[in-house]
């Protein structure tokens, strides 16, 4: 039997599961937020998308191994018509370009996709409390020629400037609460702190700017790209809160169209 369905089907039923049944406190966290900020109040809708989020988180996590062992899974994984242009078009002028996006859908597909496209691809990453968790993430986006940029280090900033002058795509995931520059922008009706630093690093280097999401659409995986196009100004703290907020609608109504596939159990709001 092809590894990939096994992962993709039982075992990730199975896992999903067990985590459903063990994680509360998580559990509770995307209750409360969804009750909140989509559904109104209905619990029962509520819990029917938060028990779809980790039957898709799942998922990824095993769709993910079966590409670490040499699966052709992103050949499930398309552009949406217009997108892929879209993303040619800001990589043309020479000067780079980074995609604001959030972790919706399978977004390690998304950028391993990427490279497979012919981008040179870098990432934004935070260590985590478990350096083997860390080895392990780096190891596969190594595999795959993503570059990893640790998001703490001192020479962060100049590191993602000499890539940009590279070319590179540089994604940033900008849908959590983290303790990086950030502003205050509404996001689902209600402020919520948002990275802007990379927006601010796009605009010093005069790199183009995209919006990119990726969505599970059956049994295969759809990446849409939205240009945030922009003209330079002296005010550049506007600027980055403009293109920040701009970013932040566009992930909030991808988030609205596959509510199951984004991570609810974040302290989004705070």
């Amino acid at each position: 039997m092809h590894v990939g369905f096994l992962f993709s089907g039982v075992l990730a039923f199975i896992l999903s599961e067990l985590t459903w049944l063990t994680a509360r406190r998580e559990k509770h966290q995307a209750l409360e937020n969804l009750c909140r900020f989509l559904t109104d109040g209905n619990e029962e809708t509520a819990l029917r998308i938060a028990r779809s989020m980790c039957r898709h988180l799942a998922r990824s996590l095993f769709e993910c191994l079966d590409l670490w062992r040499g699966s052709a899974v992103l050949d499930n994984v398309d552009f949406a018509p217009g997108s892929l242009e879209a993303l040619e078009s800001a990589l043309s002028e020479g000067k780079g370009c980074v995609m604001l996006t959030g972790h919706i859908g399978n977004w390690e597909l998304m950028a391993a996709k990427y490279v497979a496209s012919g981008f040179q691809t870098a990432t934004f990453v935070k260590k985590s409390y478990d350096t083997r968790l860390d080895r392990l993430v780096a190891s596969f986006r190594q595999r795959y020629g993503i570059v990893s940029i640790d998001r703490d280090a001192p020479d962060a900033g100049k590191q993602t400037l000499e890539l940009l002058k590279k070319g590179f795509l540089l994604g940033a995931l900008i849908d959590q609460d983290t303790k990086v520059a950030s502003l205050s922008l509404p996001f689902f009706g209600e402020t919520a702190r948002t990275p802007s630093g990379p927006a601010a690093l796009a605009l010093k280097a005069g790199a183009a700017l995209v919006c990119g999401s990726i969505a599970r659409i059956g049994d295969r995986h759809q990446i849409s790209i939205t240009c945030l196009e922009y003209e330079q100004t002296t005010d550049r703290t506007a600027l980055t809160a403009d293109i920040t907020l701009r970013a932040n609608n566009e992930l909030e109504q991808a988030i609205r169209r596959h509510p199951e596939q984004w991570v609810w159990f974040h302290r989004r709001w705070r």
